[in-house]
């Protein structure tokens, strides 16, 4: 089988790597690189069956479309991986600057701030959101809570989670009574 591949076919199959980098890259769910590599090897099956089966002028398209999708999807699987650990490390240093500023909050009043909206404008400048997503990230989510509430000294008991969202149905939490980070699925 002779492979020639044509500007248009080219230009097709970078869009469609753009497309699918930015859809990867927005939602930053590693459940859907398993769909995508599913449809990927259906169309592999398709396009080398399409010679076989069906000969006509839409063959010939329809050929070039799915070889310009199938070769748009199995190059988008290494480059994504880059692009997700860079979206973990800038949402991880995202939630350690809070977990400080959440810190120097509670150094300088005595209590944790009730929300992070609190820690602006002093402590940050604006409250961050995750960096999963390039349009929107997903938000942070603060909650406060009492270890002992029924204490006399009720804000010694006071302690906080910060959460988000990390992919593939995995939460990522930081409690401060312990002080870690917790993967929970």
């Amino acid at each position: 089988m002779k492979v020639s591949i044509s500007r248009s076919s080219l230009l097709n199959a970078g869009l469609l790597l753009v497309l699918l980098l930015y859809l990867h890259a927005e939602a930053s769910e590693p459940l859907l690189m398993m769909l995508q590599l599913f449809a990927s090897l259906i169309l592999l099956f398709v396009y080398f069956l399409i010679p076989v089966f069906w000969i006509s002028n839409a063959s010939v398209i329809t050929h070039g479309i799915i070889g310009s999708a199938t070769v748009a999807s199995f190059l988008s699987f290494p480059i994504i991986l880059p692009i997700w650990s860079w979206q973990s490390t800038i949402t991880e240093r995202r939630a350690d600057t809070i977990i400080q500023q959440i810190t120097i909050y509670q150094k300088q009043y005595g209590h944790y701030p009730e929300s992070l909206e609190q820690l602006v404008p002093r402590q940050l400048t604006k409250v961050p959101s995750t960096a999963k997503g390039l349009l929107q990230g997903r938000p942070f989510i603060y909650k406060t809570y009492f270890h002992q509430p029924d204490s006399a000294n009720a804000l010694a008991g006071q302690n906080y989670s910060l959460e988000y969202y990390s992919g593939a149905m995995v939460t990522a939490s930081y409690d401060s009574k312990s002080r870690e980070w917790h993967y929970d699925d």
